[in-house]
């Protein structure tokens, strides 16, 4: 970028065409090149499928919904842990353009009948873990208990038509995973074709939940699009690399923010300026990886948030290999399948980064192939970022969020901030909605290529977020600096204001982070009679470290911004 920003709004342009192909589209495109190739890997369940099986077994189940009736825009829940049959009917689905729904597993009983009825299902698939999901069904379905599989007559949840099973432990009213999918052989397999090419990329794929930390769960509806496009720029510069070797000096020129994606294992553009000569080389570096390199992708979070389907996309829409650890969170996997499936890239939120980081035998582990870790899910500690080079050789941090999908990325140089991604405009603004000069905290707006479509039944709710001209209100509150440089300082809503002056708890937090003696942080607004709000810092000092709260205050002084 030759010019400095002079207010707070920066547009970053797309540079490659959409294919205006659907996920099952480019899917089957990617499996018929790569047939043997494996795609998904369950480690704890040690099962391997190639693209060819998935392409084979997910028509063969996307064949058995046509049969029980279900056509284009109908909805499916998925319930339980990461298992083979989670992504089989999440496969077979999006091809025929029936909407999943992603029922949490976190989620209370309560809640997941409620999803049920508001999305009108009319299947729920069941994985085989938890041990105790038969049941947990049952409970909300009690029709399951009495009434057959092909009639269950549901009274709280009339839409409901059938429930398969994918565990052991069966109910009178389920359909068994493998009765399912002998019912799928019946259909001809060009009637199942036919219906993938009928699916529209501008069609929902599916419903994700956000943490419903402010009421009931928000359910998040994305496009083919909106998941598929941020894939397929990336990739589009890897095979440029690949073909034209001219390609490594061109890179470095205007690289700054072509930063090396392992959401899509490949390279991003932004045009931005003053490039250090180590930048220069991570860059080139990566991309000759990216088209020489077998990828191979790490996911530990659950199959029902966004981290986890991305991750599982990339294999559809790009071709690497996607390893799925484990049905719950266990680091000890983790660390066994970055070393022995020989990961390059990773998801990881930042407890699982402190957690691997605080093995015992972490030396012990040989995590050599592990390239990159995107961090996500919220704000990253400098001081994790700088220990997280002893598991990878680069880390990213993205931000976005569930609406967002990676709008922006942060590389190497971490206290800069994020830089958005292609096809991304960013401004942030002030409570009076304009957009303010640069260096001034207000509410971080963006309107990106990867945006949600709606909330799913929650008109007013999807309103006050995403406005009519695509603009994205995320409630985070941040700064732009005069190089397009995003930084988030906290949300909106845990904004302090003492004496009339706004303070954003994340900028403080990030100061007292960096000093030596200081572990963790969190600060907050505490009532007070005269200033209305007095600012109060949480903080775990390292074992053994000894500072005082004046220390601390001559530390911050000066550095924390306010408005």
């Amino acid at each position: 970028m030759s010019q400095k920003l002079t207010k707070s709004y920066i547009h970053v342009p797309e540079k490659t065409p959409f294919s205006g192909k659907s996920i099952g589209q480019r899917f089957n495109e990617v499996a018929n090149q790569n047939p043997d190739k494996e795609m998904y890997i369950f480690y704890a369940d040690k099962e391997r499928k190639t693209f060819r099986q998935m392409q084979e077994e997910s028509q063969q189940f996307a064949g058995g919904l046509l049969k029980l009736g279900l056509k284009k825009g109908d909805t499916l829940g998925i319930w339980g842990g990461n298992h083979y049959e989670w992504l089989l009917a999440y496969l077979a689905s999006l091809q025929i353009g029936v909407i999943t729904v992603n029922m949490r597993m976190d989620f209370p009983l309560s809640a997941q009948q409620e999803i049920i009825k508001r999305h009108g299902m009319k299947v729920v698939v069941l994985m085989r873990s938890p041990s105790d999901m038969c049941d947990r069904a049952s409970q909300i379905i009690p029709e399951l208990l009495t009434n057959a599989a092909d009639n269950l007559n549901c009274q709280i949840t009339p839409s409901l038509k059938y429930v398969i099973n994918g565990g052991t432990n069966h109910s009178k009213g389920m359909i068994s995973l493998t009765d399912f999918m002998i019912m799928g052989k019946e259909v001809d397999r060009s009637t199942v074709m036919k219906a993938i090419g009928r699916v529209d990329f501008d069609e929902p794929l599916s419903v994700i939940f956000t943490s419903g930390s402010t009421g009931f769960p928000k359910g998040v509806t994305r496009t083919h699009r909106s998941l598929m496009l941020p894939m397929e720029s990336s990739t589009a510069f890897s095979s440029e690399v690949a073909q034209l070797e001219k390609i490594q000096r061109r890179v470095c020129k205007y690289i700054l923010g072509r930063k090396y994606t392992t959401y899509a294992d490949s390279l991003a553009t932004l045009e931005l300026h003053s490039l250090s000569e180590r930048r220069q080389n991570i860059c080139k570096e990566f991309a000759l990886k990216a088209s020489t390199s077998s990828r191979r992708y790490a996911i530990i979070t659950t199959l029902g948030g966004l981290t986890a389907q991305v991750g599982a996309a990339m294999s559809m829409v790009i071709g690497n290999t996607t390893i799925f650890v484990s049905p719950t969170y266990d680091v000890h996997l983790l660390a066994n399948v970055i070393q022995d499936e020989r990961v390059t890239g990773s998801s990881l939120y930042i407890h699982h980064l402190n957690d691997i980081l605080s093995l015992p035998n972490l030396a012990d582990y040989d995590f050599s192939s592990l390239q990159a870790c995107i961090a996500t899910g919220s704000i990253v500690p400098h001081s994790l970022c700088q220990r997280a080079t002893k598991i990878a050789k680069h880390l990213l941090l993205a931000y976005g969020g569930t609406e967002g999908f990676s709008a922006m990325q942060s590389y190497e140089d971490h206290n800069s901030g994020y830089v958005p991604e292609p096809g991304s405009e960013v401004k942030i603004i002030g409570d009076d909605g304009q957009i303010l000069p640069i260096n001034e905290i207000g509410e971080i707006c963006f309107r990106v290529r990867s945006l949600f479509l709606y909330y799913w039944g929650e008109e007013e709710k999807t309103k006050a977020a995403k406005k009519p001209n695509g603009w994205y209100h995320t409630g985070d509150m941040g700064t732009l600096d005069e190089n397009g440089y995003l930084r988030v300082v906290g949300r909106k809503s845990e904004r302090i204001i003492k004496e009339g002056i706004n303070i954003a708890p994340g900028n403080l937090e990030k100061v007292l982070d960096e000093h030596s003696a200081v572990s963790n942080v969190m600060v907050v607004g505490v009532p007070d009679e005269r200033t209305s709000e007095e600012v109060c810092a949480c903080i775990r000092l390292h074992p053994s470290a000894k500072v005082t709260s004046d220390e601390l205050k001559e530390f911050c002084r000066g550095k924390v911004s306010q408005s």
